[in-house]
């Protein structure tokens, strides 16, 4: 995939888990992204092998656990890296996420990463959270307004 769609994604989903709160969510939104970008820090060699696979989420969650003590963002950038990981198995190059256990490349589909089809998931699962975000803000919460509350 390309980068706009891993950030997109990424964002999508902090936006879907994040609690309601504008500081939760700005934290949760920015950690997702920042997250989803580490996996292609790989770009010049071994990519797609020695940072998309899951021994490196585990590790870097553990380390920031241990150097920060801020469990929220070190669950929001492991979210980020795996959904960065996860779209890139939808690739025809897909990712080696067992390395260095093992060396096989896995791959659900056929699609080359700048394929529309991935443009039109972003949109889809961008336009998902969106809606699920405004439900969240004014229909479940809609009984603390003055105006909807007469």
């Amino acid at each position: 995939m390309k980068l706009r769609n891993h950030v997109v994604v990424a964002a999508s989903i902090a936006l879907f888990l994040a609690p309601g709160n504008v500081f939760s969510t700005l934290l949760a939104v920015v950690s997702c992204v920042v997250g989803s970008l580490i996996p292609d820090l790989d770009l010049r060699k071994g990519h797609r092998k020695y940072l998309h696979n899951v021994l490196v989420v585990v590790v870097l969650y553990i380390l920031i656990l241990i150097f920060t003590a801020e469990p929220l963002v070190a669950f929001y950038l492991s979210v980020g890296m795996l959904s960065h990981i996860v779209t890139d198995v939808l690739t025809a190059r897909g990712v080696a996420f067992l390395w260095p256990f093992s060396k096989q490349y896995f791959s659900a589909t056929g699609l080359r990463y700048n394929s529309r089809v991935f443009d039109m998931l972003t949109i889809l699962v961008a336009a998902t959270a969106i809606m699920f975000r405004l439900k969240r803000l004014f229909w479940e919460d809609a009984v603390s307004l003055p105006l909807l509350n007469p």
